[in-house]
Parts: C-alpha cells; structure tokens; sequence
C-alpha cells in the first residue's frame, strides 16, 4: 500500500457505546489521511464525544 498524500475513505467504526459489546454494523464514519495516519473525520476535533452526541451521529445513518 502506498501511503496516500489526501485521501478520504468511509470505514466501520470501532466504537462502542455503553453496554454494547460490539459496534452495530450500521456504524459507519470517514476517515481521513492527516499527518501520516488515518484519522475518523467525526472524531477529529473532538476530544470528548457524549453518549447523546454519538446516538445523534449513529441515527443520521439509521434510514
């Protein structure tokens, strides 16, 4: 694999809310190449993602 100079992929995200065991797999984000690595665009400038905040993501996806 070359290493992309901009790039953006949408990816099954791995992460878990309260009491799940494993992601739905509904859960989907974009990732993008920054500074040498992939990054999730939604996590990106969040530090902190609250438990409303994330179902909120999550139910954009829900059609």
């Amino acid at each position: 694999m070359t290493t992309p100079s901009k790039c953006a992929a949408p990816s099954r995200v791995g992460i878990l809310m309260p009491g799940e065991e494993k992601p739905p797999s509904t859960r989907f984000s974009m990732q993008v190449w920054r500074d040498g690595r992939w990054v999730v665009a939604a996590l990106e400038n969040a530090r902190l993602l609250s438990l409303q905040t994330m179902s909120a993501l999550e139910s954009l996806t829900d059609v």
